[in-house]
């Protein structure tokens, strides 16, 4: 039986590998990376700037309609959860949504699935790019970079080419604003790092964080609400008392909604859905509590010790969403609470990442009491160890609040 909600920690060698490349990497780094050539993904990218557009309700609805035709009956919704997700990513990027069935959409999503399969092992070829030089598959790094560079050949140059195909009528998306302003810059003959290479690399970023992490907190989310069905029933009630429910919750919502934000938040700090954040470099000699790390070193930061830490979470092992609640029931945010991580460099996605949390589990929660697949018997915890990890495979029943609540 589990004694807590927490499953363990990466493993020795996941540790073990980190520590001896970041050993490493300083004498290396700097060689590597000359300035001339386009990034690997795990580099840094021309600023993208907010994306202005927001998710619709029917977006949502379309998701919410596909859970009620299951009937109640027991399914993983994982596939139909990245589905839904990264049409709304490609609706922002290429201007267009896709069938749930549709063949391309679907291809789609099973390459980056294969991509983590082959990343599973948190393989350092993601970070440290030059090791797919070294001979052999090491560390699975060759099978890695070759599933990475299939998506952007497969899918990424199809959707540049989709959309600047007519360049007198393009749709109103990301990669159209890119390839005005690559233009504009052009033809006015300034220097700058808006290209098609780097363009490619940003889609591909772009779908990797925008679809795996919002899906992935999403199926986590849904798994604490099986296991806290009591923490389910408080989420519901805030909901029908803010919003009620003849209509859907919406982004004016959100302030209001006190509660619910903390379950977001405490599954965004006890799930681990990014344990590392990516890479920085360290500019200048510094030291922090005695510590000197020399410049140009490279620092992986590592959430988990700062969100899982004993000293600064009571029972930090335990689903408690009232930690992020003060004794009024406002909100509050702990410094130690860094999800999208911290600085001037963190996460941009943050912003529409919480909009689509928001958006999917408030709408989720409103209109479906979510119930394990045997009733009493949660799922118990598991995970996929990787650089992104999401819960292991459970089933869920969506019942319909109307039909639970007249039974």
């Amino acid at each position: 039986m589990l004694t807590s909600d927490l499953f363990s920690l990466p493993t020795l060698g996941y540790v073990a590998i980190t520590l001896a490349f970041i050993l490493m990497v300083k004498s290396l780094v700097k060689p590597t990376y000359p300035s001339n050539i386009p990034p690997f993904p795990a580099r840094p990218y021309p600023i993208l700037g907010h994306l202005p557009y927001v998710m619709k309700g029917q977006r949502i609805s379309e998701y919410l309609k596909a859970l009620a035709q299951l009937g109640g009956r027991p399914k993983d919704v994982s596939m139909l959860t990245r589905t839904s997700v990264s049409n709304n990513i490609c609706s922002i990027i290429v201007g267009k949504r896709f069938d749930y069935q549709d063949p391309f959409l679907i291809a789609f999503i099973e390459s980056f699935q294969k991509q983590a399969k082959a990343g599973e092992n948190f393989s350092p070829v993601v970070i440290w790019p030059w090791l797919r030089h070294i001979p052999g598959n090491f560390l699975n790094s060759k099978t890695l970079n070759r599933e990475i560079h299939a998506v952007i050949e497969q899918f990424c140059d199809k959707f540049i080419e989709q959309v600047t195909k007519n360049e007198d009528d393009m749709p109103e998306c990301f990669i159209s604003q890119y390839w005005k302003e690559m233009n504009k810059m052009k033809a006015q003959g300034k220097s700058t790092t808006l290209n098609v290479e780097n363009l490619r690399w940003s889609l591909y970023q772009l779908f990797f964080a925008g679809t795996d992490t919002t899906s992935t907190t999403i199926m986590w989310y849904m798994y604490f609400m099986l296991r806290h069905p009591h923490i389910q029933k408080k989420v519901y009630h805030e909901l029908s008392e803010v919003v009620g429910v003849e209509r859907a919750p919406d982004l004016q919502d959100k302030a209001k909604l006190n509660y619910f934000w903390a379950t977001v938040m405490e599954t965004q700090r006890l799930a681990s859905i990014l344990p590392q954040s990516v890479p920085h470099l360290c500019i200048a000699d510094v030291t922090i509590q005695g510590y000197t790390i020399p410049a140009e070193t490279v620092v992986l930061p590592n959430l988990d010790a700062v969100m899982l830490d004993e000293n600064t979470w009571e029972e930090p092992q335990k689903f408690r969403p009232e930690r992020f609640l003060d004794d009024t029931g406002a909100l509050i945010k702990p410094d130690s609470f860094m999800p999208f991580s911290v600085g001037r460099r963190m996460c941009l996605g943050e912003a529409l990442a919480n909009t689509e949390l928001f958006l999917y589990i408030s709408a989720l929660i409103q209109r479906f009491e979510l119930q394990p697949s045997v009733e009493g018997q949660p799922p118990e915890v598991s995970f996929v160890e990787g650089v992104i990890c999401p819960p292991g495979r459970f089933e869920v029943r969506f019942i319909e609040r109307a039909a639970s609540e007249t039974a």
